[in-house]
């Protein structure tokens, strides 16, 4: 059995406490409409409410977050997450990190900042 290390989930659980108060700071400067979605131009192509656009990213990146953690634990070959530990971590983070610079993208937009 896989056991959590809280040692090495703070950084993800640090960037997953960032997330919402990042989103929370910028709610009341942000505009009605946030971008959702980018084409392959870089332009936005579907446009979101405040709620998914702020809060979305972070509930999201939490909900699969839990699912990491919970998967070792119901999946039928259990023993074998043990054997892979340190890089089922390393993803679990990286995810994260993937999820928090998207939100951030999001929150330099809607504080007016033009992102390349």
């Amino acid at each position: 059995m896989m056991k959590i290390n809280w040692r090495s989930e703070a950084l993800s659980l640090i960037l997953l406490a960032a997330m919402f108060v990042a989103a929370g700071v910028t709610w009341s400067s942000a505009p009605d409409r946030i971008p959702a979605h980018w084409g392959t131009s870089g332009e936005p192509d579907r446009y979101a409410g405040k709620f998914e656009g702020l809060m979305g990213p972070p509930l999201m990146a939490l909900g699969i977050y839990i699912l990491f953690l919970v998967l070792p634990r119901i999946d039928p070959r259990k023993e074998n997450y043990a054997r892979f530990q340190g890089v089922y971590t390393v993803l679990k983070t990286l995810f994260v990190a993937c999820m928090a610079a998207l939100l951030g993208l999001v929150v330099l937009w809607a504080r007016g900042v033009q992102v390349d």
